[in-house]
């Protein structure tokens, strides 16, 4: 009788399980499909798309049997910034709708770091990195084809179309398998960041790709410190051969980026930084204007647009309208989140975003000898994707896309991965 009840009770948690892996595939599935629609095209299923996954997301949280408080505690401020600007989008009469909308990726993010951290406390941690880093590097491919089929670009004239918000997580997966221990799907993962990037001349990729590749070589521990110089130079060499074979296969490609880098002497300035620049200087100037903004922010429908100096360059180049806007956080993600959350709602989120992969940089480097495996490498991979993720935050915001959103939620929730220090 007791060996009937134990056989059902192990029935039951292979169901249970099996029931968990299954949402889990659907939970990744539904963003690793993603797409940016054209301005033309329905937001119906973009919208369908993002509600999904929050659902799915959702429901693997009340599966799970315990959830971490540190992770709890971490992502408390994120959900107080996400309801402090949707009540302030409200008072300012932002339409509904679009706060909503704008909400959607932050809320992403939340769920996909709180189900990441989960995950090892209730089933096989070899699998979820099996999963994630295969459904990062099927979101990349999916992207590079859907961005040349949806757009109708050629190799020559494809730009951001094609670069999908898993790149930094798959590139850091490569790293930390070069670093710590060699992993399957390592080199894939290492093709297809880079391909996407050489094919899309994104020049603020290069700095998302370095700041990893600096995170994962100074988070490992001193005693191993020369063996991971020798690894991380083997790695970019890697990475630069890599390019070689490619500028030689695809010349076009190879002058694009020639071409992306000569842009500045030929009109007399950088147009991505002016423009980066005018925008931050608009958010600036009304946050100073408006105390009560300061504070509270404007809501995560805010219109942004451009001021100051670098605002005229530009619009001599683009001949857009003066009163050209935008929506949210703009280009600049940390002035962003206090445009609007403010500073009350902001800032907290700014700690929590920097502290975490700084704690599990420390994990890594004072508790190397007592991690197993698997924990090292996760950590070393979560920093690293991390890096990169902030580093965008330089350049783009990360809780501007879905799927960008996604990706540094489980990158954010790896972090938590059975870590002493941040148990």
């Amino acid at each position: 009788m007791i060996a009937a009840g134990a056989r059902s009770c192990y029935h039951t948690q292979n169901v249970r399980l099996t029931v968990d892996q299954i949402v889990w595939l659907l939970y990744l599935t539904v963003l690793v499909f993603d797409y940016r629609r054209d301005t033309d095209d329905s937001s119906s299923l973009v919208v369908l798309v993002g509600l999904s996954n929050i659902a799915l997301g959702i429901f693997l949280i009340f599966r799970a049997h315990r959830i971490r408080s540190n992770v709890l505690l971490a992502v408390l401020p994120i959900a107080i910034f996400i309801a402090g600007a949707i009540f302030t989008g409200f008072l300012y009469g932002q339409p509904v709708r679009d706060t909503i909308a704008r909400a959607v990726p932050v809320s992403i993010f939340v769920l996909a770091a709180i189900n990441a951290a989960a995950w090892p406390i209730r089933g096989n941690a070899e699998r979820l990195i099996k999963m994630i880093i295969v459904a990062s590097i099927l979101a990349a491919i999916w992207k590079i084809i859907f961005g040349f089929l949806y757009t109708g670009k050629d190799i020559e004239t494809i730009r951001y179309q094609i670069i999908s918000g898993s790149l930094p997580l798959a590139f850091s997966f490569a790293i930390a398998a070069l670093l710590v221990k060699r992993r399957r799907f390592m080199f894939l993962a290492l093709i297809v960041s880079v391909a996407a990037v050489a094919l899309s001349v994104t020049r603020s990729f290069l700095v998302i790709y370095v700041a990893s590749v600096i995170a994962a070589t100074l988070s490992m521990p001193r005693v191993r410190l020369s063996r991971t110089i020798v690894r991380a130079t083997a790695a970019i060499m890697l990475i630069a051969l890599g390019i070689a074979v490619g500028a030689v296969a695809y010349p076009e490609v190879a002058a694009r980026w020639v071409t992306r880098f000569g842009m500045s002497s030929q009109i007399g300035f950088d147009l991505t930084a002016q423009t980066r620049i005018a925008e931050a200087s608009y958010q600036i100037q009304r946050l100073a204007d408006e105390p009560i903004g300061l504070l509270f922010g404007f809501g995560h429908a805010a219109e942004t647009g451009y001021a100051g100096r670098a605002a005229e360059l530009v619009y001599s180049v683009l001949r857009q309208s003066k009163d050209h806007t935008g929506v949210g956080y703009g280009h600049i993600f940390y002035i962003g989140i206090v445009f609007v959350g403010g500073l009350v709602f902001g800032l907290p989120v700014l700690l929590v975003l920097f502290s975490t992969p700084f704690k599990a940089s420390q994990t890594v480097r004072r508790k190397w000898d007592s991690l197993n495996d698997t924990e090292r490498f996760v950590l070393i991979w979560s920093i690293g994707a991390l890096a990169g993720y902030l580093s965008a935050g330089l350049l783009s915001s990360p809780w501007g896309d879905r799927s960008m959103s996604f990706f540094f939620g489980l990158s954010f929730g790896l972090a938590f991965f059975r870590s002493p220090v941040l148990r």
